[in-house]
């Protein structure tokens, strides 16, 4: 079974050989590596080129002037030919066996749209021990959905042909994967497979901190098209969506929250990490912090980790907690 796996790059010459040469290596081999190349100021050309005289299922692809992640993408979806699609960063290192174990999942679940994994860091060329897993099923994929992305996009493997009419990126948004993750999963099956495939690095001038404001603004967008999806018409505007910054948008978000949560049903996990990211966005835009109140840092953190709770308690009252701490802290 053919696996297209699409590397875009641009000025990736210090880091693209190495990535390449994890995928060279992978022990699933019935690929074709389509690299598309944004003409660049470094040896990134040289660097794929020394890759190609070694392994011939190399495609160079190469334009000049796309300066888009989302165009880079699209070129390499239309000259893929394979069933599956890989998504590969020219500076990100793929464990070897990541291709085989990602079409084994597929192969064995056909309903399943889109597979991605757990990830390790790498920092300034250190592979971190720490090993990072998105939510996993699909309700729960859904569910934080409302929020933000849920898979990072490096991991990914879709399945072509059962997502045909969605497998394109919107080129008018720079988070232009939370988009396409948002068409395709409230569709079809997702999954984000518990084992660590990739080795993902962070970089200072990445396309997240270069285009911070506007992905902010698509983020926004993409969350009421995900509500709309649910039918549900939400009175929040864009900038309430990247945290609440009062008691009364906290209290419009607990609403929306809560329906999107009777709708889905996501696990008892996937409640207590949404609280966590609310949380954190909404004391970061308030700039107060709970972590130094003993009174209410502990009980929350109690209510939080108590795996006893049951089920079936709803959203609406882990946000309600959070309502009262907030309006202790900013009255």
């Amino acid at each position: 079974m053919l696996v297209s796996v699409i590397i875009p790059v641009y000025n990736g010459g210090k880091y693209i050989e190495e990535a390449l040469k994890s995928i060279s290596g992978q022990t699933y081999e019935d690929l074709e590596i389509i690299v598309v190349y944004d003409r660049s100021d470094d040896d990134t050309l040289d660097k794929i080129h020394s890759a190609m005289d070694i392994d011939d299922r190399i495609r160079l692809l190469e334009f000049d002037g796309l300066h888009s992640v989302a165009k880079s993408l699209n070129e390499g979806l239309k000259a893929a030919t394979g069933d599956y699609i890989v998504r590969m960063d020219a500076d990100d290192i793929a464990v070897d066996y990541r291709i085989e174990h990602q079409i084994a999942y597929m192969l064995s679940h056909p309903d399943v749209a889109i597979c991605g994994s757990g990830f390790r860091y790498i920092v300034d060329d250190e592979i971190k021990t720490e090993e990072y897993y998105p939510l996993e099923s699909t309700a729960d994929i859904r569910m934080g959905l409302m929020l933000r992305s849920q898979f990072n996009h490096p991991t990914v493997m879709l399945n072509a042909k059962l997502i045909k009419e969605d497998l394109h990126y919107n080129e008018e948004y720079r988070a232009e994967d939370y988009d396409l993750w948002s068409r395709i999963a409230f569709k079809n099956e997702v999954v984000n497979l518990h084992e660590v495939l990739l080795n993902y690095r962070l970089l200072d001038n990445s396309a997240t901190t270069r285009y911070a404001d506007s992905m902010h603004q698509d983020k926004a967008r993409i969350q009421r098209s995900n509500y709309a999806r649910l039918g549900i018409d939400i009175h929040i505007d864009e900038d309430m969506m990247l945290g609440a910054s009062s008691v009364e948008e906290l209290e419009a978000w607990e609403a929306c929250l809560a329906q999107a949560a009777d709708i889905i049903q996501p696990s008892y996990q996937c409640y207590r990490q949404l609280i966590y990211q609310l949380y954190n966005a909404t004391s970061q835009k308030l700039k107060v912090s709970f972590n130094n109140d003993v009174r209410f840092s502990k009980s929350f953190h109690k209510l939080i980790e108590d795996n006893n709770w049951q089920h079936n308690i709803t959203l609406r009252s882990y946000l309600r907690y959070l309502g009262k701490m907030i309006k202790y802290k900013v009255g």
